[in-house]
């Protein structure tokens, strides 16, 4: 998946494990898939992201990605005004993988991109989320990457739901549209 990859990170993932595996329980409904969440701790500039777009291998479902520089934040002590949130509407039909590309070639000198541990953060804290995610867009957390049944590597994201923040998974071969928004928290 990358050049830099640790399979078995430090520090106690149960949290963000059970969190992915729920999240992907309520993708295909709890439909009694054998699920094996399989966190990997990776640099996001290793990422080869047209690769992972056009990678796909249902061996490797419930595998996800920490990005290697928010893993171990801890999202409480960051204050609202420190997390951005881009657009990027001039990419409005590029493919995800070549969209993220530029994202994180663009930024990441300036800003740490957060994964399913900060999502995971914002769903289970509504008041500071509300300030940073508004309804009706769909927030990308670029610093993971989780693998779905079919082995399809996709970008969580999230969305207002009613009262409560729903959580997705949007595939890297699709393309980027008008509602998509990518969160990011200054260095």
């Amino acid at each position: 998946m990358t050049t830099n990859t640790t399979a078995a990170p430090s520090g106690d993932l149960s949290g963000v494990n059970n969190f992915v595996h729920s999240t992907i329980q309520r993708w295909y409904g709890g439909c009694g898939l054998k699920i094996k969440v399989k966190p990997i701790v990776c640099s996001l500039v290793d990422l080869d992201w047209h690769w992972l777009g056009e990678d796909v291998d249902p061996d490797k479902f419930g595998e996800y990605t920490l990005n290697s520089g928010t893993s171990a934040i801890q999202w409480g002590t960051i204050p609202v005004e420190k997390f951005k949130v881009i657009d990027f509407k001039e990419m409005i039909g590029r493919p995800l993988f070549e969209v993220a590309h530029k994202i994180v070639a663009l930024y990441g000198g300036s800003h740490e991109f957060p994964g399913v541990e900060c999502q995971k953060y914002f769903i289970e804290h509504p008041d500071p989320s509300f300030d940073v995610l508004k309804p009706g867009l769909r927030y990308f957390f670029l610093g993971s990457i989780i693998r779905n049944r079919y082995g399809h590597a996709t970008i969580p994201n999230s969305s207002w739901d009613g009262g409560r923040l729903r959580c997705d998974g949007y595939g890297l071969c699709l393309s980027w549209t008008a509602d998509i928004r990518v969160v990011l928290v200054e260095k």
